[in-house]
């Protein structure tokens, strides 16, 4: 028997081989927990925006900063522009 065949087998004693895919939760249903992980979610990528604007404001006046503070910044703005990629 194949093991595709087994998990079937597996699913359908359990009582769950019968499960339509609108029976699961999406983005779409009102359910409170989404809600709050996608509003969190937002909040997080606007205050990411908003450091992201702010080192680059400062960087733009690097001439006047320590070179440890501008390293600093420039690994920040390097951790936060690809940690918005993903």
């Amino acid at each position: 028997m194949s093991q595709l065949r087994r998990i079937m087998n597996s699913l359908e004693k359990n009582g769950t081989g019968n499960m339509k895919y609108t029976d699961l939760p999406n983005k779409h249903d009102e359910i409170p927990k989404w809600n709050k992980v996608l509003e969190e979610k937002v909040k997080n990528t606007n205050e990411i925006i908003k450091r992201i604007k702010y080192i680059e404001s400062e960087l733009a006046a690097k001439d006047r900063l320590d070179g440890y503070v501008v390293k600093g910044f420039e690994d920040e703005l390097k951790k936060l522009k690809n940690e918005g990629d993903n």
